[in-house]
């Protein structure tokens, strides 16, 4: 069986059909319009430009709350900045011609920022990858409204749902189904004549793991925010990549032998290998080594953009 980064975090399941829904509509072609519909209507798909100002919350569901800021100016899909400001943590991308600008305080990503990373990027993942298929659209009633939800599946395993709003094609929820993790996206706000979702949420499974909420909207941009930041890396970065992630050789760190579950940051290279592995919750001091030692062992197909080798960055739990 043939995996994706996303999909050996988790074990495939069963995907539940609701008791609300309502036949499915037309064709998958009717599904493919909608996603492309959908692209076309988020903001960044715009020439406009915007300034987005966002208060980010992470919970751990331990009583503990951490709070920063989030930027993303924006002129264009070819010209945009965008800042992650926490009192641990500091990334700012500023894009460029196949790739980013990039400075990051730590090097790593935890969990739960790498989890609201995800929860941004869902306007890149209407463009499905070529092991990608979407299904019909399924009507489910939600709270006296109707939504229209797609399944995609990669090579016929169930990957992921996403459901759209009854008038608009405005994304409500994307359900990670490997790992039951949701995205929920909500108080869409107007830009010019496209729209951007001014409430997101993450779930990891039942935990409210990250909350998002827009503090203002600007529709015009100091140009000064596109300048690269002083001591910046060059990251080859595309907002819709043809993943790789199928190995080559068995997954050597999913049948460890001590009990045990860590969660990893790790970025799979150009060559297929593992890279800057960092232990974000011990397993156990045996079981993290053998994690370790095992993902040495393992080798990936590399992520492409725009037909070029990337590195792809991911969190995990093993």
């Amino acid at each position: 069986m043939r995996k994706t980064i996303q999909v050996f975090m988790g074990f495939l399941c069963s995907l539940a059909v609701a008791s609300g829904t309502l036949p499915t509509e037309k064709s998958s072609a009717a599904a493919q319009k909608l996603l492309d519909d959908a692209r076309f209507a988020d903001a960044r798909a715009s020439e406009e430009g915007f300034l987005i100002r966002a208060v980010i919350r992470f919970g751990e569901g331990k009583g503990e709350e951490v709070e920063g800021h989030y930027l993303l100016a924006w002129a264009s899909p070819a010209r945009w900045r965008e800042e992650f400001s926490l009192s641990d943590f500091r990334q700012v991308r500023v894009s460029a011609p196949g790739g980013v600008w990039e400075i990051r305080e730590p090097n790593f990503l935890s969990l739960r920022l790498w989890q609201l990373m995800q929860a941004f990027n869902f306007y890149g993942r209407f463009n499905l990858q070529s092991e990608e298929s979407a299904g019909k659209i399924k009507l489910r009633k939600n709270n006296g409204s109707e939504l229209r939800c797609i399944d995609i599946t990669r090579e016929s395993y169930p990957l992921r749902e996403l459901c759209f709003q009854e008038g608009a094609a405005q994304l409500v929820s994307e359900h990670y189904i490997p790992s039951d993790r949701w995205y929920k996206f909500s108080d869409y706000r107007a830009i010019h004549s496209k729209f951007f979702p001014g409430h997101i949420i993450v779930l990891d499974g039942k935990t409210l793991a990250a909350d998002f909420s827009v503090s203002s909207v600007e529709e015009t941009v100091p140009t000064t925010l596109f300048e690269p930041p002083a001591q910046a890396g060059w990251r080859p970065w595309c907002a819709s990549p043809q993943s790789g992630g199928d190995p080559l050789t068995p997954i050597f760190s999913g049948s460890v032998k001590h009990q045990g579950v860590a969660t990893l940051y790790g970025a799979i290279g150009t060559d297929g290998q593992w890279h800057d592995v960092h232990v974000l919750e011990s397993g156990g001091a045996s079981h993290d080594a053998e994690v370790l030692e095992a993902l040495k062992k393992e080798r990936w197909r590399p992520t492409l953009c725009n037909g070029v080798p990337i590195v792809v960055e991911t969190v995990f739990r093993r």
